[in-house]
């Protein structure tokens, strides 16, 4: 009876203990409650989160909810959840007491739960429903889904909760993450959680607007200028722009059906290639690595090749192999040209410093990134928005640098240009009489006759010959030809009017154009030139004797409608011989 007793009392024991296990549970459930206060417009979760690792990523919302796993679930410890192992799953449970009944009626804001980092992989948020059969649903979202089920202008992941809480319900989450991540939860009313979307707005509009001035004021200097470094650093802001609005979640905000194409997981990592390949190529013209830094240029050129595979590899391999490879990188390209600019500013190479300022501000904003990807460092706003704000100081140090650049170019253009305008007026001078040589005739005179026929003005052609000159140089020599010459080309060009000019034809023969002279102001400046010559003494130095008289013939053509230059030189050539042949030191008019 004794042991008959014994084994009675052990069942009903058994019975109470299996009964009350529900009851434990739910107790302990009810003790990690968090009670809301209308008076509050934001809440940390983090005291009320238990957690549960899920190794084989098997297990489901029918799993998780029901014994004997809903019993594994271990409190967070008042911290944020952090996921150490990248290979599993992790489950998140919480629950919620509505607000008091004199509260409910004063609180109509909707509550949204609030992941405090971005970089979760995939997130999915199960809400207790009495009308599904399963019980639960689902909202689906993540930085690496590319058709996340709810969107919101805002760094971080958002997702709304029923607007009437009713007893308080249990909510559960499935989060995986590509790598080591924290993640503080968060609860935000729907005044609390837009006003700090605003502030997000007004951060990315000014970055996106910088970038988006940037280029179109450097597409007008590479029309202009066409340098390839403008091109480059084009090229470089794009990428970045694509980059970044994939990033921020932008495109899924605005262009769904864009975002699906060219702004998936594999998409971004391809911007990320670019943007990286298409600023070493920017680096390299602008600091001239072919030229001042040959041992760089190899390196950024293996570098660039590294980069070119990456975003091949990117269209062909799943994003979870790309991840620590492009984290690796970036961080490689990074040393590199954060090298390149020490290198550069020991070498004194000019703008080293601003390269050296840009790389720096987009290499900590850029560390802060990863590091925070990689979950060496807390998250927060600042270390999110630091690549933001990096990639923009980065942008104008660089913008400040190629403008330098830009200048330096064009002051070089200017000295190389005054050069080649000194020679080019060597080339078309001669050099003995200061006048213009038969060469310049060649090119000018076929413009000059272009030009009067659009603007229908006249134009004349003096051609002009020394007379017996021949005999002169037999007499005095070939040195007081050349004086003789010379001083003839300062006394042709005293005569002419300024728009008109003059030139040496060839030995003793001259010409001269008369822009917008008719035959009797033609007339006028040949007769000039002609009597101006006659009265000349011309001394010579080695007899210390006066030359006979020296004068001039003159054969005076004007432009005919008909008239090219070899016509125009042609009449006014007849016309010269013609003055020869009337005894020299006149001036003839051609037919």
């Amino acid at each position: 009876m004794n042991s008959i007793s014994r084994s009675g009392h052990i069942v009903w024991l058994c019975l109470f203990l299996v009964s009350a296990c529900p009851v434990s549970g739910y107790a302990l459930d009810k003790a990690i409650v968090l009670q809301l206060n209308a008076a509050e417009q934001s809440y940390s979760l983090d005291q009320a989160l238990t957690i549960l690792k899920d190794p084989t990523r098997k297990l489901t919302i029918s799993h998780v909810s029901s014994p004997p796993w809903s019993g594994e679930f271990k409190p967070a410890g008042n911290t944020a959840l952090v996921i150490q192992d990248p290979k599993a799953a992790y489950w998140v449970r919480f629950r919620l007491a509505p607000f008091a009944p004199q509260e409910s009626k004063q609180k109509s804001e909707r509550l949204f739960l609030k992941l405090g980092c971005p970089l979760v992989a995939l997130v999915d948020f199960y809400i207790p429903s009495e009308t599904i059969s399963r019980g639960f649903k689902v909202i689906r979202g993540g930085f690496f889904r590319n058709q996340p089920d709810t969107s919101y202008l805002t760094e971080s992941l958002v997702f709304p909760l029923p607007k009437n809480l009713a007893e308080p319900p249990t909510f559960y989450m499935r989060l995986k993450s590509l790598n080591p991540v924290v993640i503080p939860f968060h609860l935000e009313t729907e005044r609390s959680l837009f006003q700090k979307a605003r502030q997000e707005t007004l951060l990315l509009g000014g970055f996106y607007g910088l970038l988006l001035a940037l280029i179109l004021f450097n597409l007008f200097l590479l029309v202009s200028l066409r340098i390839q470094a403008i091109f480059w650093y084009i090229a470089t802001l794009i990428f970045t722009g694509l980059f970044q609005v994939g990033m921020d979640g932008l495109a899924r905000e605005f262009a769904p059906a864009w975002s699906l194409f060219l702004f998936n997981n594999n998409q971004l990592c391809l911007w990320l290639s670019f943007l990286h390949l298409t600023s070493i190529m920017f680096a390299k013209e602008l600091l001239q690595t072919k030229t001042y830094l040959k041992n760089w240029n190899r390196s950024l050129n293996i570098l660039a090749l590294l980069w070119l595979t990456a975003a091949g590899a990117c269209l062909l391999l799943p994003i979870s192999l790309l991840n620590d490879p492009l984290d690796m990188l970036v961080l490689l390209s990074t040393l590199a040209v954060l090298g390149l600019g020490i290198t550069g500013l020991i070498k004194k190479i000019r703008i080293s410093g601003l390269f050296l300022a840009a790389v720096l501000s987009s290499g900590i904003g850029g560390s802060l990134f990863v590091l925070t990807e990689w979950g060496i460092l807390a998250y927060s706003a600042y270390s999110y928005y630091a690549l933001h704000c990096g990639l923009a100081l980065d942008a104008l140090f660089l913008s400040l640098a190629l403008s330098q650049t830009v200048r330096y170019l064009q002051k070089k253009n200017k000295v190389f240009q005054k050069k080649h305008d000194q020679l080019e007026a060597i080339s078309l001078t001669d050099s003995l009489t200061g006048l213009k040589n038969r060469r310049f005739l060649k090119k000018q005179l076929p413009e000059d006759i272009e030009e009067a026929k659009l603007k229908k003005a006249p134009l004349g052609l003096l051609m002009m010959d020394l007379d017996d000159f021949k005999t002169f140089n037999d007499q005095f020599g070939h040195q007081a030809g050349d004086r003789l010459l010379a001083q003839l080309g300062g006394l042709i060009t005293t005569n002419i009017r300024g728009k008109d000019w003059a030139g040496r034809y060839g030995g003793e023969e001259f010409v001269v154009v008369l822009k917008g002279a008719d035959q009797d102001e033609s007339l006028i400046v040949g007769e000039r030139i002609r009597t101006s010559l006659e009265s000349l003494e011309f001394n010579l130095a080695d007899s210390g004797k006066k030359a006979r008289q020296i004068t001039i013939s003159i054969g005076l053509a004007n432009l005919e409608p008909h008239d090219n230059d070899r016509t125009l030189i042609g009449r006014a050539d007849q016309a010269l011989y013609q003055a020869k042949a009337k005894g020299k030191n006149i001036t003839i008019i051609s037919d």
